[in-house]
């Protein structure tokens, strides 16, 4: 595919694209301006995923200023693995998500899967994001940097196809540094993540610390993947040789099942409260000391029931609980749940 028709210059890295941090807070930010192409002005209406990969190997753009949108309606006309398989051997990448009941394809750029303005709340929004990266050395076998930003909305299907197979993944849910189970924000993890190995991931001016982009493209390939097993971003992966599994993947593409993004479950203290009624802070306060609780409770802390130190932290989350409860001014909503996590803290006290 890399002698194909489409204008690249694989020389050129566009270096506005290079200057920015490689994950920003808001994705909206994270974007440029590219033209919409008509694929019908051409002569053609493809109905198919393959019919709009025979398309694009004859049509010559600028991946990086142009791109294409074609809408298929699954139901009738599925998407095979091999379809899947042949858009990562484009020298650029490609985004599908779901509008309705149909799945939306476009054409990315070379290091970006789509960055339209138009289609920021529709990204939002959709069920299924799935994205692809080209078959450039090194293959990039993980969710990148930038692709954390997908991950803050829990109820996406979020997957990614590279030359090597397929992935499902979803937002770091732990903290190695803390040996915790987290629900921090993915910008902190990172960060925090990053300075521990020494690694300045946004870009600016630190002392004592490595920028990212000072890496080769193999180092940072091999960080962002460590980054994702050691948080638990890869919740599935196959190869294309996994026929059983590349078709249960390709069933999700078709819209016709999910695979549980939060597998496997993790219970939490929190799961019967509703926090609605809370402040802001208040909320914060509650699922703080809430994961603290579940830093115990839950297999993937440090601090199970059977640390040396269990005793002490109990110790000090019922104190800070204590502490809060006889603040003046307290609400008596507010108080309920502060009540029910102090319950769940003496559970644990006379169990260890």
């Amino acid at each position: 595919m890399q002698d194909a028709n489409t204008e690249i210059d694989h020389e050129t890295q566009t270096q506005e694209v290079r200057e920015k941090s490689v994950m920003e807070s808001d994705p909206e930010t994270y974007r440029f301006k590219r033209t919409r192409l008509q694929i019908e002005s051409e002569g053609t209406t493809p109905q198919t995923l393959r019919d709009f990969i025979n398309f694009l190997k004859t049509s010559k753009f600028d991946p990086d200023k142009e791109f294409y949108e074609f809408e298929i309606p699954v139901a009738i006309f599925p998407i095979s693995p091999e379809d899947i398989k042949e858009l990562t051997e484009f020298p650029f990448e490609f985004q599908l998500l779901q509008r309705d009941e149909n799945i939306v394809v476009s054409t990315g750029a070379r290091e970006q899967p789509h960055a339209e303005e138009q289609d920021t709340q529709e990204k939002r929004d959709t069920k299924l994001y799935f994205h692809t990266h080209p078959s450039k050395k090194p293959f990039v076998n993980t969710p990148s940097f930038s692709d954390l930003a997908l991950t803050t909305k829990d109820d996406s299907q979020l997957i990614l196809a590279y030359p090597g197979g397929l992935m499902i993944f979803r937002r770091p849910i732990y903290n190695p540094l803390t040996q915790m189970y987290s629900l921090d924000d993915v910008r902190e993890i990172l960060l925090h993540y990053c300075e521990a190995k020494g690694i300045e991931i946004f870009d600016q001016p630190h002392k004592g610390l490595r920028s990212f982009f000072d890496l080769t493209d193999e180092e940072q390939v091999q960080f962002q993947r460590q980054f994702a097993e050691e948080t638990r971003m890869i919740l599935r992966e196959v190869s294309w040789n996994d026929k059983d599994g590349v078709a249960e993947i390709i069933d999700v593409v078709n819209l016709r099942k999910s695979i549980d993004h939060n597998y496997p479950i993790i219970p939490s203290c929190l799961d019967t409260l509703d926090l609605k009624a809370l402040s802001e802070d208040q909320r914060k306060n509650v699922s703080t000391l809430g994961g603290l609780i579940d830093a115990i409770t839950n297999k993937y802390g440090i601090f199970g029931t059977s640390h040396p130190q269990t005793d002490s932290y109990l110790e000090f989350i019922k104190d800070t609980l204590t502490n809060d409860l006889s603040k003046k001014g307290i609400t008596e909503e507010y108080k309920r749940f502060l009540e029910q996590l102090l319950i769940e803290v003496d559970k644990l006290k006379a169990s260890t």
